[in-house]
């Protein structure tokens, strides 16, 4: 196991899900990307201190996936270092993605949080006609958006909204740092935390930025859609917990992350096999893996055929029955 089958299997996982999106037709592809932590207990190599929420100073690896938001699949994922910055080699994983998107698919509309808020990934997505909200990350944010000139919301108790120039600095093909104007989008909620001990009532101003090149879309629905991309949280949870991604270690950096493909490509394979059934493809992994997977029984082989022997009344049965009738009349 080394960095060439590492490569190897990335390649292979990204043509079968060209593959897979060449059966389909639409307008605008959604992708959200976002990165995780998984913590190492122990030195494997290419672990490392760096961003870790859940425990900090321990050391991790901080692997980075692209979520197919319509369809629920890993489109692309990278298995990386524990201190590589959220953002660290987006451009060409950016890249990589589209040059796997099929042309039946209209537009790639790319979905990131503020982890992903870099000048250069704009610029990348931009330059290849992709579509994106990403979450503002600056330094004095929301010191910056106080002082703006705030539009109530129609239709919302407590919602306003804003919009403002603001200069970046990217770097040009010749490498020459060059000023480039993008508009941000804000949006600010006043939260009611309650009544004070003289009887007053108390709130607080809450602040969300966003930097997108969509059009025919007011702040409010540029915050609504933003939000959508939570489900891409609990998938990667799944990957992680349920199909324990990251969780089988060697010492071999490489080794770990043909691990890690797999057991991606292993949640791939069951979001494929219930593509078509609405009721079983909004299951967890767990869900989908009590009722067709741990299922008692035995195989055997007779007259050149394989039979698969289970109890008459096994548990589970009427979702299995569901799953083979659905798969008959495809």
């Amino acid at each position: 196991m080394g960095e060439q089958a590492s490569r190897n299997l990335e390649s292979f996982a990204l043509e079968q899900n060209k593959e897979f999106l060449v059966t389909k037709t639409a307008e605008r592809l959604t992708i959200d990307i976002d990165s995780t932590v998984s913590i190492v207990y122990g030195n494997q190599e290419g672990s490392a201190v760096g961003y870790n929420p859940q425990k900090k100073g321990a050391a991790s690896y901080h692997p980075l996936l692209a979520f197919l938001s319509d369809y629920k699949m890993v489109m692309h994922t990278w298995f990386r270092t524990g201190n590589a910055y959220t953002s660290n080699g987006c451009e060409d994983f950016i890249r990589q993605i589209n040059a796997h998107v099929p042309t039946n698919i209209g537009k790639i509309f790319y979905r990131c949080d503020s982890g992903f808020f870099d000048n250069q990934l704009i610029q990348t997505m931009e330059d290849a006609g992709n579509d994106y909200l990403i979450k503002v990350k600056l330094k004095g944010l929301v010191q910056l958006l106080k002082p703006l000139n705030w539009d109530k919301i129609e239709g919302q108790a407590n919602m306003w909204s804003t919009e403002f120039d603001y200069i970046f600095k990217i770097k040009d093909e010749e490498g020459k740092t060059v000023p480039v104007a993008r508009t941000l989008r804000a949006i600010r909620i006043k939260k009611h935390l309650g009544v004070g001990n003289l009887g007053e009532e108390i709130y607080e101003w809450e602040y969300f930025c966003y930097c997108t090149n969509l059009i025919g879309l007011n702040t409010n629905e540029i915050h609504e859609l933003y939000g959508k991309r939570g489900n891409c949280e609990n998938w990667i949870e799944q990957v992680k917990n349920q199909l324990l991604a990251g969780k089988t270690l060697t010492n071999n950096f490489w080794a770990n992350d043909i691990f890690w493909q797999l057991c991606v490509f292993a949640y791939n394979l069951s979001i494929l096999m219930r593509q078509k059934i609405a009721k079983v493809l909004k299951q967890e992994y767990n869900t989908f893996r009590d009722w067709f997977v741990r299922v008692p029984g035995e195989l055997i082989r007779t007259a050149n055929q394989l039979i698969l022997k289970i109890y008459s009344q096994y548990i589970y049965k009427e979702q299995w029955e569901d799953f083979s009738c659905n798969f008959q009349t495809e």
